[in-house]
Formats: structure tokens, C-alpha cells, sequence
């Protein structure tokens, strides 16, 4: 009788690991190959897990579900998007519903000229110079000056354009210290940042400070996705839920024997002479690290999904295999079955020669989905079918 022996993920628990068993023996028994299908579920006692009610992390009770943020996580938000795109407010003001247009010279023709003829104070440039930042703030000034998204911003400025000259003042800000950080100055604290703001909106005769509400309702939801408050306001969720995706991993690495050791009794109660292991993800890597120490006599085959394996042996991170080492001439035969979209799915040529054997299927569904999908992927069950002998 020829049995597979399933070995699950990271970050798989019970109820996820019995829906997948589920689609694997609905798979098998549709192959009407007379095989079986067992499992080596390690999830619950050798997966990771915050024994100490997230001792180690800062706030963990207060921002498991915490929904709240104050005024200075809003500024710290608007912050990490400014220093990866220094022209995002001027952006989102082109967007500004714009009022009636007033008697006279336009106001965005005014903020033009002004804009392009600005020049900071010498007080300005030298409080720049006290931070190593003097050399680059002229060549930020000039590219906001340049830019489309002021001459676009610059359409919905009414007469007293105070919102506007704010927002310049944090995108030279912003351009002047993206400059300097690749040239590799150390970076200010926010403190500093916002006396650098105050000195050139003050140059721009725009001494109120701050946000103003329309700029800040507008960027709210944009910025909300990638800021730091975002990820501090909910560290202890995030903990929560990266623990036993990374945690497993984590685990795995320092004490790699306990669960092989688990899988090792496993193959040996099966008491059959042609087991071949189902290795997903990680499972996929305890597999070849126990095979790579140590091969149960009736392993006949090893199968790999959507697995890390080979890209752990490139960096030097199996521990059963020396870095750069060989696979045991013993080694069963390898089917690695990946999908290009599957950015947790690697190729084993490379690294394993022709100890391995590739398999690239198409599941047609983006990432994250895709590292799941192989189960229900008809040329997975093609290829493990022509694999396993009958």
C-alpha cells in the first residue's frame, strides 16, 4: 500500500490543517490510485506560540485591538509617506475642489512665481547647515519649484494660499532630507524636522502650522495602510498574527530535531514499506532537513509545494546540510512542485542538481493565494500522480 504522509506549513493550526487534509483526500480519492493519506501534524506542540502573553512586546494588551490615534501618530503617518514620496500632499491639493476665481492676478500664477523665486533666509540655511543639510536644500527647493504637482496644486490656491505654502514647506523638507539620506547623513528626530518646516514656512509667510483639516481628512485613509502609527497601533494584533507564521520558522531553525524527531516516529508507526512524504511550505523543509540527516527505510519519495527548501540551502540556513553540501547519495527521488506566483515557491536545480526534480504549475491566482492553491490545482495531482509509482 503506498501512503502519503502529509507535513503542513507555517502557521497552520487545526482547523486549517483539517480543511486542507480534507481537499487532499478528496484529491487522492479521486486518483482512485488506492492510496492513502496520512498526516504529521505538528502545528499545536511544535509550532511557536506566545507562551508568556506577550511579555516582549511593548503595549502588547493595550494594542491587540486598538482602534485610536492621536495627533502625533497622524504626524508621524503623514511623515513615512512624505520621506517616500516628498510630493504627495502638493498631489493631493491638485485634487482640491476649487472655489470661484477672485478679481485680478490668478492666485496660482502669485504662487508660482513666488514659489520659483524663493530663496530660503540665511537664518534658514544656517539652522539646515547645524543638521549637515545646507547642500541639499537648494536643489529641493528647485525641484518642488519645477515639479507638475505644484504647478497642479497651485490651480486650486485661493487668495491667501496659506494650505498651500505649508505643504511646500514639508515637501522641501521632505526632498531635502530624502537627498541627505542617500548621501548617507544621519537622519534628524521628528522634533528637528518640524523646526526645519517652521523655518521655511515661515520663509514662505506661512507661520500657522500644521495640517489643515481638508489635507488631513484627504490623506487620512491613504496614508493609513503603510504609516508607523498604523503598526504601532495595532502591534499587538500584528504580534498575534505574524507568531506562528514567522515564529514557526524561528522555531524551526533552533530546535529543528524535536519536530523531525516527531516526523521520524510518525513514518515508523505507518508500518508501511512505500510511505511517501507531502512536504508544504516549511513542511516541505523539515522534510528535506530530516532526509538530509536521516532516511526512515520506507521512504520511497519525497514531495515538495510551494516549499523554501532550496532557497534555505543557497543561503546556508538547513541545518542537517552544511552550506553548499550535498544531499545523501541514499536521497529518495524529489518532486518540487512550484508556481511562479508563488513567491514562498522555489526552484531546487540550482542548488540540489539532479537530485531534485522541478515541476512549475499554474494556479492562476495571485499572492498570497497562490502558496495555498496547489491543493485544488489539477496539474499538482498530474504531477504527483505520474511521480508516485502505482
Amino acid at each position: 500500500m503506498t501512503v502519503l504522509l502529509f507535513v503542513h506549513g507555517t502557521s497552520v493550526r487545526e482547523s486549517g490543517h483539517d480543511a486542507t487534509l480534507a481537499t487532499i483526500k478528496k484529491h487522492v480519492d479521486t486518483l482512485d490510485r488506492g492510496w492513502t493519506v496520512e498526516t504529521c501534524y505538528w502545528g499545536t506542540v511544535f509550532g511557536a506560540a506566545l507562551t508568556r502573553q506577550g511579555v516582549t512586546v511593548p503595549g502588547y494588551v493595550d494594542t491587540r485591538r486598538r482602534t485610536a490615534q492621536d495627533d502625533e501618530d497622524d504626524d508621524v503617518a503623514l511623515w513615512s509617506v512624505l520621506y517616500a514620496d516628498p510630493l504627495y500632499e502638493l498631489r493631493i491639493l491638485g485634487l482640491k475642489p476649487s472655489g470661484p476665481p477672485p478679481f485680478g492676478e490668478p492666485p496660482s500664477v502669485k504662487l508660482l512665481r513666488a514659489t520659483r523665486a524663493f530663496r530660503p533666509s540665511p537664518d534658514s540655511r544656517d539652522f539646515f547647515q547645524s543638521f549637515g543639510l545646507a547642500e541639499f536644500l537648494d536643489s529641493a527647493v528647485a525641484a518642488v519649484a519645477v515639479s507638475s504637482e505644484l504647478a497642479d496644486a497651485a490651480v486650486t490656491a485661493q487668495a491667501d494660499p496659506v494650505e498651500h505654502r505649508q505643504a511646500i514647506a514639508r515637501a522641501v523638507v521632505a526632498e531635502t532630507l530624502v537627498r541627505a539620506e542617500m548621501a548617507g547623513v544621519p537622519a534628524v528626530s521628528g522634533w528637528m524636522r518640524d523646526r526645519l518646516v517652521q523655518n521655511i514656512a515661515s520663509d514662505l509667510q506661512a507661520d500657522v502650522l500644521g495640517v489643515s483639516d481638508w489635507l488631513r481628512k484627504a490623506t487620512a485613509d491613504l496614508v493609513a495602510g503603510i504609516a508607523t502609527h498604523a503598526l504601532l497601533a495595532h502591534r499587538g494584533t500584528l504580534t498575534d498574527a505574524a507568531t506562528p507564521s514567522l515564529g514557526d520558522i524561528l522555531r524551526f531553525l533552533a530546535r529543528h530535531q524535536e519536530v523531525e524527531d516527531y516526523l521520524t516516529t510518525r513514518i515508523k508507526d505507518l508500518a508501511d514499506p512505500d510511505v511517501y512524504l507531502l512536504g508544504h511550505s516549511l513542511g516541505g523543509i523539515i522534510c528535506v532537513d530530516l532526509l538530509a540527516r536521516s532516511i526512515p527505510g520506507s521512504v520511497r519519495g519525497l514531495i515538495t509545494v510551494g516549499s523554501q527548501a532550496p532557497y534555505f540551502h543557497e543561503i546556508g540556513a538547513l541545518p542537517s546540510l552544511a552550506p553548499g553540501g550535498e544531499l545523501p547519495a541514499s536521497m529518495p527521488p524529489w518532486l518540487n512542485i512550484y508556481d511562479p506566483r508563488d513567491i514562498l515557491s522555489y526552484v531546487g536545480q540550482g542548488v540540489f542538481g539532479k537530485r531534485i526534480t522541478d515541476v512549475e504549475v499554474n494556479g492562476k491566482e495571485p499572492f498570497p493565494q497562490s502558496h495555498s492553491a496547489y491543493w485544488n490545482t489539477p496539474a499538482v495531482w498530474e504531477s504527483i500522480a505520474e511521480f508516485v509509482k502505482k
